[in-house]
């Protein structure tokens, strides 16, 4: 028990120093009121990570209510305000560049959100991961049951949100885990 909360205080932590030390700008604050593109940008990323909102540009309650929830959801002031510190931690979460275009059709573990019906090359190394971590689950690139159960007890073992699905902040983690930084990729088991 008391090594699985070192693991875990361990990944989040470098998890943590790699978000900061990734993050070269500084971002300005966004309220309740301001619209715009960099509004929308934000919108998109908390959609990407699941917060239920519309992307119209426009932070209004609904969209502070979400940042809210994020803030809370990764342990930052839950002031309903999007500094620096929520913006570089959520864009870097989601993998969407401030401006750009996050999610996609593209396969990279890592950059997009990979869920039940998910198939491809990008499930089989989500796939290998978890079974590096010693989850039990076929390699046979199909996001079906299986994988989603594998998912959820990661997500749980490591005190992310449990909802199955493979995104942004899950994905992360993993690698780190599988691959800490300045080590070479493992080799998969055949």
């Amino acid at each position: 028990m008391i090594r699985l909360r070192f693991k875990r205080l361990f990944c989040l932590t470098i998890a943590l120093v790699l978000l900061c030390v990734s993050a070269l700008g500084a971002y300005q604050t966004l309220r309740v009121g301001d619209k715009g593109q960099d509004v929308l940008a934000m919108q998109n990323a908390l959609i990407e990570l699941g917060y239920q909102i519309t992307a119209d540009g426009a932070f209004g309650k609904n969209t502070r209510a979400a940042v809210i929830a994020f803030q809370k959801d990764h342990s930052l002031k839950a002031d309903g305000l999007a500094g620096n510190q929520t913006l570089t931690l959520l864009y870097s979460l989601a993998g969407t560049p401030p401006g750009g275009s996050g999610g996609g059709g593209g396969s990279s573990v890592g950059s997009d959100t990979l869920g039940p019906g998910s198939t491809g090359e990008a499930v089989i190394r989500l796939q290998q991961m978890l079974q590096l971590l010693g989850y039990d689950l076929a390699t046979d690139g199909q996001y079906g049951q299986s994988t989603s159960s594998a998912v959820r007890q990661f997500q749980a073992d490591y005190g992310l949100r449990v909802d199955g699905i493979a995104g942004a902040d899950t994905q992360l983690l993993l690698s780190q885990m599988v691959r800490p930084p300045g080590s070479k990729r493992p080799r998969a088991a055949r």
